[in-house]
This record gives structure tokens, C-alpha cells and sequence, in this order.
């Protein structure tokens, strides 16, 4: 009788499928246990390894920190924008500023609202310029700040 043996992937003679079964079963844990482990270390190292910075929506408790200017206009191309002055007063810089910019008619109704994302750093006790295109112009502009990160300098 004629004996038959299989090759694997390497191509080796005698390797059984139930001992490459169970080298796969075994390398799948291990890829499932190594994806864990780096989930944990970078839980672990991410909030010790960088300044600190921490990304929240801005409570209305914490509006009082931050003051703003705008006034609508044109830009070079002749777009609507609202341009202006968003300012800190806390002590902690605030980085990665959302500012929600609504368009305003007469009577105070909103016309559109925009989401505006400002990567720059507003310093603490400072400003920072904005500018976000809008559909139109309106009578009046209201820009609030809508969340924050706050970078945290030295130490922990």
C-alpha cells in the first residue's frame, strides 16, 4: 500500500493537517493576543507620552472662557465668509478649536449654521483669527466656541 504524505506551505513532506490545524489556530491567538497587547500599551502610553492634551465639548459652564469677534464680508474671490477673533481667557492654551458660526437675519433668526474647524492654537489669555466661509451673508453673526482641546504644559 502506497503511503501519502502531504506538504504544507514550506513544502515539506509529513506534515500532518491536524498539526497545521492547530498551528493556525495557535497563530490566530497569538495575532489576537499581540493586537490586544498594543491596544493596551498605546492605552497606556498615549496620555503619559504627550503633553496632555485632553478633547472636550465646551460646557456652557465653560463658555465664559472664551470671547468672540466676527463680522461678515468677502473674501478674494468674492465668497461670503465671517471672519473674526475667537479669545482665551483661561490659563491653559486651547488647541484644535470647533467654533459654531450661525448666520443671522434681522430678527435674529438663524439663517445657516456652519461647523468651523480651526487648527491653530489659541494661547492662553489670547487669540486667535478665524475666518470660515458661509451660504450668505446675513444682518448679524453669532460664533460660539463648541469644543476645545486643552494642552496642558509640563509635568502630568
Amino acid at each position: 500500500m502506497a503511503r501519502s504524505t502531504s506538504r504544507g506551505r514550506s513544502g515539506g513532506k509529513g506534515t500532518s493537517p491536524r498539526l497545521a490545524a492547530h498551528a493556525g489556530v495557535v497563530g490566530q491567538m497569538l495575532g489576537a493576543v499581540g493586537l490586544l497587547l498594543g491596544a493596551v500599551g498605546l492605552l497606556l502610553v498615549t496620555p503619559a507620552g504627550w503633553a496632555g492634551a485632553s478633547t472636550s465639548l465646551v460646557a456652557p459652564g465653560q463658555q465664559h472662557y472664551f470671547r468672540t469677534e466676527a463680522t461678515g464680508g468677502t473674501d478674494r474671490r468674492g465668497r461670503p465668509v465671517v471672519s473674526g477673533f475667537v479669545y482665551n481667557s483661561h490659563g491653559l492654551p486651547a488647541h484644535h478649536v470647533q467654533l459654531d458660526v450661525e448666520v443671522l437675519d434681522a430678527s435674529g433668526q438663524v439663517l445657516s449654521r456652519t461647523l468651523c474647524y480651526e487648527d491653530t492654537m489659541v494661547p492662553n489669555f489670547g487669540r486667535a483669527y478665524f475666518e470660515q466661509r458661509v451660504p450668505a451673508l446675513g444682518a448679524s453673526y453669532r460664533v460660539t466656541v463648541h469644543s476645545v482641546e486643552w494642552m496642558r504644559t509640563g509635568g502630568m
